[in-house]
């Protein structure tokens, strides 16, 4: 935890056996929830925190039979969204594309597929896949979305999309400056996720050797 802007001292917890990353928090019905990334489990699921920050009870599993790394949970206008990176079938375990879903509420709405999740956009190279790199952001600027930026390899760095268009039917995104509090950030090697509260923001970053 962080705490009087320092950090304290770490307290591990554990929601599943498989390995877990990317913890993603958000707020419903002023409950604090977290979708984990528990790829290797074959699921997407829903954890409400029992006891922050070290204790969560799963509520909802929201896909069933998936490989979805770093998934993304909001509300925006009138549903709730998720972004995902789905493992493509024929990759040999290198290929994502963009996954998409929304419904009306998180926890007992049904989550609807969005066309584009069929595009598989992002799916041309093994390492830009599109994958989330933090929170999703809606503020003055638009809908942001932090974007892995993974060309040459893994966890090279980052970028910003903001989000031109989303409904049920619609997805469109295209790569945008940083915000202010962002463009220290983006552009750094190794910068892998990002995250913000109020104007506090963090981030770690990927040492290669």
């Amino acid at each position: 935890p962080i705490e009087n802007m320092a950090p304290g001292p770490a307290r591990p917890f554990s929601v599943s056996e498989a390995h877990t990353s990317f913890p993603y928090l958000f707020r419903f019905e002023e409950r604090t929830y977290m979708i984990p990334e528990i790829c290797a489990a074959g699921h997407v699921s829903i954890f409400e925190s029992k006891g922050f920050p070290t204790a969560w009870e799963p509520v909802r599993t929201i896909l069933s039979n998936v490989d979805a790394a770093d998934s993304a949970c909001f509300q925006y206008r009138d549903r709730w969204w998720l972004i995902t990176s789905l493992k493509s079938p024929d990759s040999g375990g290198f290929y994502r594309y963009l996954g998409v879903y929304h419904t009306d509420n998180p926890l007992t709405g049904e989550w609807v597929r969005h066309p584009v999740t069929d595009s598989c956009l992002y799916m041309g190279r093994s390492k830009e896949t599109g994958r989330n790199a933090g929170y999703i952001e809606n503020g003055p600027a638009g809908l942001l979305r932090p974007k892995q930026e993974s060309a040459a390899y893994y966890g090279e760095g980052m970028n910003i999309m903001r989000v031109k268009t989303l409904t049920p039917s619609r997805f469109e995104e295209e790569e945008c400056p940083p915000p202010a509090h962002l463009k220290d950030i983006v552009g750094r090697p190794g910068v892998h996720h990002a995250t913000r509260l109020g104007d506090f923001v963090t981030w770690d970053e990927r040492k290669r050797k």
